[in-house]
């Protein structure tokens, strides 16, 4: 047996089990919001006057990047957006002193 095969058979399993663990993540954040009557939206591509936007904006200096899943419904009556995103960083370290 090649001594790369115990190295790749690693890789694929790790990566096997990361993907699995983010399924089961998403199943259970889509039943959650099935009971919460909220609709997943694929694919969740937000333009700018949506409120997920603006929110982002205020929180990160750059916005959104990437977005994940987003779910929307109402509850109570009021319009709800529940959004994940990944943001960029600033692109600078700050030093301490």
């Amino acid at each position: 047996m090649p001594s790369w095969f115990p190295v790749v058979v690693a890789i694929a399993a790790a990566l096997g089990y990361g993907l699995f663990r983010e399924r089961l993540r998403v199943s259970g954040i889509e039943r959650w919001a099935q009971t919460q009557g909220l609709a997943r939206l694929i694919p969740f591509a937000p333009a700018l006057p949506a409120p997920a936007v603006t929110l982002s904006k205020r929180l990160h200096v750059h916005g959104a990047r990437i977005w994940g899943i987003g779910l929307e419904g109402f509850i109570d009556a009021l319009p709800c957006t529940i959004a994940e995103h990944e943001s960029a960083g600033t692109g600078s370290r700050q030093t301490g002193e």
